[in-house]
């Protein structure tokens, strides 16, 4: 839609790419083809990392005009607290839309399998989408009611509040049947870093880049039931690591992704191509 404005103004045309337009839509005959015009008279593409990076120039983009531009977060937004006091309770945290991509029936089916061992431990799941029905029959049968709780879609201060007051922060991301994907890596991945949240997550598109595996925290594959569920026992029987996984997080977070230093990386960008 960019491309007739960008001939009749002869402006360079930047275009980011950021999940479902560059996994799911490439899929269709139409798209395809309109992407290889736009790689063709673009002049600068933007990835969040280098597995999107990757895809892209397989897309057909020229690998030259591809760069990698992170995702920044707020740091004095999101500033660092030490993990919450977990005598009586464990709060294990998933936060996102209802959809296939976000794995919550596997992170579901991995608390499941570590509900007796630690029955201090509960599941509070952050959002709403078109799988909530299908989300809370998982509950129901796994009989999981009273340690699962569906917050649904709250606003930002009681999204705030929930980082704060969480021990453990689980995306147990997948890839979807109609080839959607995170492309990148979710944005709360980089919020609870900075938080100072341990992370449990999977080796899925770029989140490797965003979260350190054994360090800020845990990856497993994608889909494994059972490696998110061991190492969800790792976690959960040492919270004598939590603060050391929170600070190491929130470190990779100040190096890579403080969104003051990234937005002026950015202007830069949009600079260099205006001057070519």
């Amino acid at each position: 839609f960019s491309l007739p404005l960008q001939a009749a103004t002869r402006l360079p045309l930047v275009t980011t790419f950021y999940g479902f337009d560059m996994s799911a839509f490439p899929q269709k005959p139409r798209w395809h083809r309109s992407y290889q015009r736009l790689f063709r008279e673009g002049d600068l593409f933007l990835v969040e990392g280098s597995h999107m990076r990757e895809q892209l120039v397989a897309l057909g983009c020229p690998e030259s005009k591809v760069q990698i531009q992170r995702i920044g977060v707020d740091l004095q937004n999101f500033s660092y607290r030490p993990s919450p006091p977990s005598d009586e309770q464990v709060r294990i945290l998933m936060v996102g839309r209802f959809v296939e991509k976000k794995g919550f029936e596997v992170g579901i089916r991995a608390f499941a399998q570590i509900r007796h061992e630690f029955p201090k431990a509960q599941l509070r799941i952050m959002g709403d989408g078109p799988l909530r029905p299908d989300i809370e029959r998982l509950v129901r049968e796994h009989e999981l009611e009273e340690h699962v709780l569906i917050l649904g879609s709250l606003p930002y201060d009681a999204y705030a509040k929930e980082a704060d007051e969480a021990h453990i922060f689980l995306a147990p991301s997948v890839t979807a049947a109609n080839g959607d994907s995170e492309g990148g890596a979710p944005t709360v991945l980089l919020e609870m870093q900075a938080r100072g949240l341990p992370i449990l997550s999977t080796r899925h598109a770029d989140i490797p880049e965003v979260v350190v595996d054994n360090v800020s925290g845990y990856l497993v594959p994608e889909q494994d039931v059972k490696a998110l569920s061991e190492k969800l026992v790792q976690l959960l029987a040492h919270p004598e690591r939590w603060d050391e996984m929170g600070q190491a997080g929130r470190a990779h977070m100040e190096k890579q992704h403080d969104i003051v230093s990234l937005a002026r990386e950015l202007e830069g960008r949009y600079d260099a191509v205006i001057e070519h």
